[in-house]
């Protein structure tokens, strides 16, 4: 336990020295206070086109006025994961001193350099700059159309002018501001001399530097954009209120009904069809499919949730202010890589519920479950960006640090938390037994399958978000801010509990029509809002924004595959859980054995105390496929569900008494397979009393007015499951009254219940064992007929020669046989009891 806390201490010194190494790399120590004449470092950023946010270059890629030597300015993670590229800017912005139409640089652009200005005019670009920390763009030109002629001119502006102001001995705001009438023409294909100049001014201010960024998160909280995001909160609101309503409704009355239905039987359940979830209880918290891959998504979702919460609860206390640069990218990084633990634990613990073996290969899975495809994602984007020379692609340097952190802090915690997982010994809490093989669902209407269930699954919740996810669009494929991270952080919450109870309201449905696999579907119906999610980032792309080029297109539905593939996981997970709390809850509430699987009519035989009813009276009940009347089993013992009474005189009987009964001792197993042939019921000296599953009497009178063969025929059809065979052998079955039948050339046997080991053999070694035992008695009726044969012989010399000549001869075709094919039981089957002889 020592060594074990050892390593884990020094995993996270290690991910301490990492995470510091990392974030501190941007680190500036100026405290932003200035003297009059000190420099104030303006860095230039990146140019790109306006409509293209992730398509930006270089600074310098274009032919503008550089310092002899340009230095690089020390970013950290997150800024360069954002693509920031900062270099020292040409113009000289002292503090306090202003400047009037200083030049910068003459210089002559040749064709080349012309052409490349003239493109980046016609797309719009714009430059980004940094001053003090503070942000500031300008665009390169711009294209000024001659309606007369009906051709364009393209402008190259030379003259920028910076309004700067101040507080003090701080700098509290700039802009920038372009002259049209002070540009040259590129239109055509030929040297240009430029001369770009630019001028300076300042000017006090009272805003305190503490709010100087308050200028940039204006522009998402006015007034007109604060009643749509209201109006967005109203409406998910409305959407919570309408679900919770809806869900009461169904625990409230449709549960509380089916409680009642399932706790107190009544004479008006005879006739009805058995339907419900109160039905499936053993097959109901039968493992899913895919155990491993299953384990690995609610890992993966739980991490992704926690990362989720983590990342609101820093935007809420003002950690992501406007353009601080790279802050969400690492804290997205390092936040994940912190989780991952979280992620081991879930899986692991998980999987061994699910009594799941191979733990490591499932946790394997789940660390590359959602960073498999992210690095594969990121490998051909970033292999697209240097293709372009774009700022998007990463360094050397900065893909080995997100190895390092992978390697050093998210693997270790990984395992630790698997490690953590498999020690938890916990067990998977099911308030009901589940059956040994599972109960055939029943066909369902095509609207029940997965697809239509998504599709109705994640309409609501995301019909909740989407107004807020067009500025959360706008903000990251666009120019916008988006800062009102309390409004985003409801609209979250919103998004869980739609999700959750979407997901049990479809699970609750999905019971009730007997189908029992709730598993998969709850993860998908739970995490089909990404899907539509995805859909909306395909409208988005081609009606709400101007994006275009194969890199920016690449980028767009690349990354957001990534996120909308995490959003499927998250909530993939919560529907999941939210499910399985309520499956846990309806299946703890009822009694699991207050009414069988398979119910039917219990009749109990009881002997009378005066004469027999009808010495020759019985009951024949015939079927093709045999499925005879079963007693009841539970737990391998034998029960009933009213022991027998001293009974009264009997009244006078008819004939039809005698074809008045079903089953003798009839419980709550359902059927095994036994040989073909006829079942014999004798009636003889017995009546009858019928009893509910309370114990209580039924009247007898009652249940005679109607058929009493249509009786029987009911009481063995409900001891069958629904399923198809069922139709199939009420066609089969069939019931004579007394010894008349048109089966005597077929031998009656008398039923005998199998041991229950016997029962539950799979039907590869019941075949064995029933060749065994077959291949025993053929020895034994030989054994038997030699001896007779022996005992009429003449001489005791003839017999025991006969006995010898026959014992060679078996010994050989017993031989042949066994060569011939396998006829010995597998070691399993003769370890088992032995059970009534099988035709």
């Amino acid at each position: 336990m020592v060594r074990r806390v050892g390593i884990g201490a020094s995993v996270l010194g290690v991910a301490v020295v990492v995470l510091g190494c990392v974030l501190g790399a941007g680190a500036d120590g100026s405290n932003h206070r200035y003297k009059d004449g000190d420099y104030v470092p303006l860095y230039a950023n990146k140019v790109g086109p306006f409509h293209n946010p992730s398509e930006t270059y270089r600074y310098y890629d274009l032919p503008f006025c550089a310092p002899d030597h340009p230095k690089d300015k020390r970013e950290a993670l997150g800024e360069v994961l954002n693509g920031d590229r900062l270099v020292d800017a040409p113009y000289e912005l002292n503090f306090k001193e202003d400047r009037n139409s200083k030049v910068l640089c003459q210089k002559t652009l040749s064709k080349a350099e012309v052409a490349k200005l003239r493109d980046a005019v016609a797309k719009d670009y714009y430059f980004q700059m940094y001053y003090d920390d503070l942000p500031l763009w300008g665009f390169l030109g711009k294209l000024d159309k001659v309606k007369e002629q009906g051709d364009a001119k393209y402008l190259l502006f030379k003259h920028i002018h910076f309004d700067i102001m101040y507080n003090d001995d701080r700098v509290i705001e700039i802009n920038v501001q372009t002259d049209p009438n002070v540009a040259v023409d590129i239109t055509e294909d030929k040297e240009v001399q430029v001369e770009f100049s630019y001028s300076v001014t300042w000017k006090k201010t009272d805003i305190p530097f503490e709010k100087r960024m308050e200028k940039y998160s204006k522009s998402s909280s006015m007034p007109q954009h604060l009643e749509i995001h209201w109006f967005s909160i109203i409406n998910s609101c409305v959407t919570v209120l309408l679900l919770t309503g809806f869900l009461a409704t169904i625990l409230m009355r449709v549960l509380k009904n089916d409680f009642i239905k399932y706790s107190h039987e009544d004479e008006s359940l005879e006739d009805q069809e058995e339907t419900g979830w109160k039905y499936i209880h053993g097959d109901v918290f039968r493992f899913p499919q895919q155990k491993s891959l299953f384990a690995a998504i609610v890992g993966s979702g739980t991490q992704l949730l926690a990362l989720a919460i983590f990342i609101f609860l820093l935007a809420i206390v003002g950690v992501f202010y406007p353009y601080n640069r790279g802050a969400l990218f690492t804290a997205l990084v390092v936040i994940y890589a912190l989780t991952s633990g979280i992620a081991g634990y879930t899986a692991t613990s998980f999987y061994l519920q699910l009594e799941g073996t191979n733990w490591v290969r499932n946790l394997i899975l789940t660390g590359c479950l959602f960073c498999g495809p992210l690095f594969l994602t990121f490998c051909f984007l970033n292999t697209v960006a240097i293709a372009y020379s774009a700022t998007a692609a990463l360094p050397f340097g900065t893909i080995i640090v997100i190895i390092l952190i992978w390697a050093l802090v998210t693997s270790p915690l990984l395992v630790l938390g698997g490690i953590a997982g498999k020690n938890s010994n916990t067990e998977f809490q099911a308030p009901c037994r589940t059956t040994k093989y599972p109960r055939e669902i029943p066909q369902l209407p095509w609207y029940r399958s997965n697809i239509p269930q998504m599709a109705m699954a994640g309409f609501l919740p995301f019909s909740a978000i989407y107004i807020e996810l067009y500025y959360i669009f706008a903000s990251i494929w666009g120019h916008k801010i988006y800062t009102i991270y309390s409004i985003l952080f409801i609209v979250f919450i919103i998004l869980i509990i739609v999700t959750a109870f979407v997901t049990v309201a479809l699970t609750y449905f999905q019971l009730a029509v007997e189908d029992h696999e709730w598993w998969w579907r709850s993860v998908l119906c739970g995490g089909s809002t990404g899907i539509f999610i995805f859909f909306y980032c395909i409208y988005y792309y081609h009606a709400r924004s101007d994006m275009s080029g194969f890199m920016q297109t690449s980028f767009f539905f690349g990354y957001m595959t990534c996120v909308c593939y995490g959003f499927f996981l998250m909530l993939g997970t919560v529907g999941f859980r939210a499910s399985l709390l309520f499956v846990r809850h309806i299946y703890r509430s009822i009694k699991p054995y207050s009414k069988p699987t398979l119910s039917f009519l219990f009749w109990t035989l009881e002997r009378t105390t005066v004469g027999p009813l009808n010495p020759t009276a019985s009951l024949l009940a015939a079927a093709a496929t045999s499925q005879p009347v079963a007693v009841g089993e539970r737990d391998g013992q034998i029960h009933r569900e009213q022991e027998v009474r001293a009974s009264s005189p009997p009244p006078k009987t008819t004939n039809n008494d005698s074809a008045s009964a079903a089953c003798h001792g009839c419980g709550a197993a359902g059927l095994h397979r036994q040989p073909q042939g006829l079942r014999r019921i004798n009636l003889d000296g017995l009546r009858w009393r019928v009893f509910d599953a309370k114990g209580q009497e039924r009247r007898l009178k009652d249940q005679m007015e109607k058929d009493p063969t249509e009786v029987i025929r009911k009481a063995v059809m409900r001891m069958l499951p629904r399923n198809r065979l069922r139709d199939d052998r009420d066609r089969k079955l069939r019931i004579f009254s007394g010894s008349e039948h048109p089966f005597h050339d077929r031998p009656l046997e008398t039923f005998v219940m199998p041991p229950r080991q016997v029962r539950e053999m799979r039907p590869r070694a019941r075949r064995a064992l029933i060749r065994a035992q077959k291949k025993e008695q053929d020895r034994a009726a030989a054994s038997t007929k030699d001896n007779e044969d022996a005992k009429s012989a003449k001489t005791e010399e003839e017999g025991k020669k006969m006995l010898e000549v026959k014992g060679k001869a078996r010994k050989g075709h017993a031989w042949g046989q066994e060569n011939y094919k396998r006829t010995s039981p597998p070691q399993e089957v003769k370890e088992m009891p032995k059970c009534p002889t099988f035709n």
